[in-house]
C-alpha cells in the first residue's frame, strides 16, 4: 500500500509547513488519568491510566492513528533512534506530514505504559471500552494543550480500525470522518479459533511457568495469518533439513525471530487481554453515522475481504472503499510503502 493509496482526505489542510527543517517530528507525551472506570463485561478498574503522544506543533488539522496489539503511541522514528511502527506514513514530509499536521497516537488500554493486567484472568476489555476510555482521554487532552472540538481524521488499522468503528458509532460528534483499514465490524469465525489457540498456548505455557515461551509460540503461530500464504511459500520455498532428528523447516526462524522480538515488548497478560478483545468486537454497522473510508486487502486472511465488503453494505455513510492486491496479506498497512 503506497502513500497515494490513502485517501485523501487524510492529508493536511495547512497551507504551508510548521515546521520545515526537521527530518523527525516534533512530540509530547502525556500520561492520561481516567480514574475508576467499569468495564462492559463488569470488571472495575480502580485507577485508568492512558498514555499517548501527540506529534507535530499546535496548529493544523488532528489525525488519530491506532495500530494492531502490537501498535504503540511511537507512530513514527525519533531523533533518538526508536523505531515507529507506521514511519512509512507519519511524519516531515509523509503522507501525515507532521510539519503540516497534529497526529496523536496511544498505547492501547492494557498494553505500553497504559494500564495493563498483571495476570491472563485480571480482566476482559471489549472495543467498545477501548472507545469509550479513548474519548475520555481525548477530552482530557483539550484541557492540557490546544486541540479542536473535533478530530479531523480517526485511522484505525486492524484491531485500531475495530476501536475507531466503535469511537465513530459512540461519538459521531468527536469524529469528522474515520479511515478504517483491514478492519470489520465483526471478528471472523476462523480468524477467532486462530486467536483462541494462541491464548489456549499462553494459558497452557503459564501453568508450566513458561508464559513467555508460550506467547513466543503464539505470536510465531499469529505470523501464519498476518502474511499471505503466496508470501510465505516465496520466501520460505524448501523441504527443511535435519538436526539431530529434528526437521528444522526454512520458515522456522522467521517464526521463532518474530516471536522473541514480539515477547521483549510485550507481556503476557497484555498479549491475552487485547487477543480477547479482537474476538469480543462486535459493532452494529447500520448504527454509524460517521462518514466512513474503507480499505481492504485482497490476500487478508485475518479480515477477509468479504467482511470487509458486508460492513460497506451495511454502513450508512462509507464514501470510499477500496480494496487493494498486496502480497503482504494483513500486514499490508505496515508492508507496502509502494505501489
Amino acid at each position: 500500500m503506497s502513500s497515494a493509496t490513502l485517501p485523501a482526505a487524510v492529508r493536511s489542510k495547512a497551507l504551508v509547513p510548521l515546521v520545515t527543517s526537521a527530518t523527525t517530528a516534533n512530540y509530547r507525551d502525556f500520561r492520561l488519568k481516567l480514574g475508576p472506570r467499569a468495564l462492559e463485561h463488569g470488571k472495575q478498574i480502580t485507577s485508568a491510566t492512558l498514555a499517548c503522544r501527540l506529534y507535530g506543533n499546535n496548529h493544523g488539522p488532528v489525525y488519530i492513528v491506532l495500530g494492531g496489539i502490537s501498535s504503540s503511541r511511537q507512530i513514527c522514528d525519533d531523533s533518538l533512534g526508536h523505531k515507529g511502527w507506521w514511519n512509512d506514513f507519519v511524519g516531515p514530509g509523509k503522507t501525515l506530514d507532521t510539519r503540516y499536521c497534529r497526529v496523536l497516537g496511544v498505547d492501547f488500554f492494557g498494553s505500553g505504559e497504559s494500564t495493563q493486567p498483571q495476570h491472563l484472568t485480571d480482566w476482559a476489555i471489549t472495543t467498545a471500552d477501548q472507545a469509550r476510555l479513548l474519548e475520555s482521554a481525548w477530552q482530557q487532552l483539550q484541557q492540557k494543550t490546544p486541540l479542536p472540538k473535533q478530530i479531523d481524521g480517526l485511522i484505525g488499522a486492524s484491531y485500531g480500525g475495530m476501536v475507531a468503528l466503535h469511537w465513530a458509532q459512540l461519538y459521531p460528534q468527536s469524529v469528522s470522518k474515520a479511515l478504517v483499514l483491514c478492519a470489520a465490524h465483526r471478528s471472523n469465525p476462523t480468524t477467532s479459533a486462530y486467536r483462541s489457540l494462541q491464548r489456549r498456548i499462553v494459558r497452557f505455557a503459564d501453568t508450566q511457568g513458561k508464559s513467555n515461551e508460550g506467547l513466543q509460540l503464539a505470536r510465531g503461530l499469529a505470523m501464519l495469518g498476518f502474511r499471505s500464504a503466496s508470501e510465505l511459500n516465496h520466501r520460505f520455498a524448501g523441504t527443511g533439513q535435519l538436526n539431530a532428528q529434528q526437521l528444522i523447516l526454512p520458515i522456522d526462524h522467521y517464526l521463532s525471530a518474530r516471536g522473541e522480538d514480539y515477547a521483549k515488548h510485550h507481556n503476557p497478560a497484555s498479549f491475552h487481554c487485547l487477543s480477547q478483545s479482537c474476538d469480543l468486537h462486535q459493532v452494529q454497522a447500520t448504527n454509524i453515522s460517521t462518514e466512513l473510508w474503507l480499505l481492504a486487502c485482497d490476500s487478508d486472511a485475518i479480515v477477509p475481504l468479504a467482511d470487509v465488503t458486508e460492513l460497506a453494505e451495511q454502513a450508512p455513510n462509507v464514501r470510499y472503499f477500496q480494496s487493494i492486491q498486496s502480497i503482504y496479506g494483513h500486514d499490508c498497512f505496515i508492508k507496502q510503502t509502494h505501489e
